[in-house]
């Protein structure tokens, strides 16, 4: 399969599911689903570029913005799982329409794949209305 994403934006997007899906009574999280490795790819791979430039640029600036808004030497992706989970409130509470939604593609982005994990799935009760001939693709 193609990689839409580097190996680093990758990282972001595994931290951002995780600080934007954590565990819950009754909905497993996303770091205890455990994301594939091509879970964010599988999406965007053979989206159009212009739309997969547009979310490697909303990546980035998630990223470095804790640096210039929260005065760390750190990224969003390195900081610990309850300071990533306040600057996301932040973000989706921000009076400035662009900060909202780059936090609100971002969610879209993680949460498709966080949606589609088994165990998700599973929690939510979702039962799949089509069944496939073993090894036909889904």
């Amino acid at each position: 399969m193609a990689r839409a994403f580097t190996d680093r934006q990758r990282e972001v997007l595994r931290a951002f599911a995780e600080a934007a899906f954590p565990t819950i009574p009754g909905l497993p999280g996303a770091a205890e689903v455990g994301l594939p490795e091509d879970a964010f790819d599988a999406y965007y791979a053979s989206a159009d570029e212009d739309v997969v430039g547009i979310v490697r640029k909303a990546i980035f600036a998630f990223e470095h913005a804790t640096r210039a808004f929260d005065f760390t030497l750190r990224g969003f992706s390195r900081l610990p799982v309850e300071k990533r989970l306040r600057v996301l409130e932040r973000w989706e509470g921000s009076r400035f329409y662009w900060r909202r939604m780059v936090c609100l593609l971002l969610k879209m982005v993680t949460g498709m794949p966080y949606a589609s994990t088994p165990a998700v799935e599973q929690a939510i009760g979702y039962v799949p209305r089509c069944l496939h001939e073993e090894g036909a693709p889904k």
